[in-house]
């Protein structure tokens, strides 16, 4: 049986343009090295991908992010 991962604390902004996050954002690595609460938008242009070490993706189902890819 699998578990379902859920975000416990879900950011408001994006760590990196301060965008609202409101149906989907992605926990990962930028490109400088740091780990960031990053909008979609952000994360193409400053992430490192999906992935063990690279990072998590989560869409917003009900009231809770759920973890859907990383």
């Amino acid at each position: 049986m699998v578990k379902e991962v859920v975000y416990i604390d879900p950011p408001a902004l994006c760590d990196m343009c301060n965008a609202p996050i409101t149906t989907k954002f992605i926990d990962g690595r930028t490109t400088g090295g740091p780990w960031a609460n990053m909008c979609p938008r952000c994360h193409r242009m400053h992430g490192m991908g999906l992935g063990l070490g690279k990072g998590q993706a989560y869409i917003k189902q009900g009231d809770h992010f759920v973890k859907v890819a990383g």
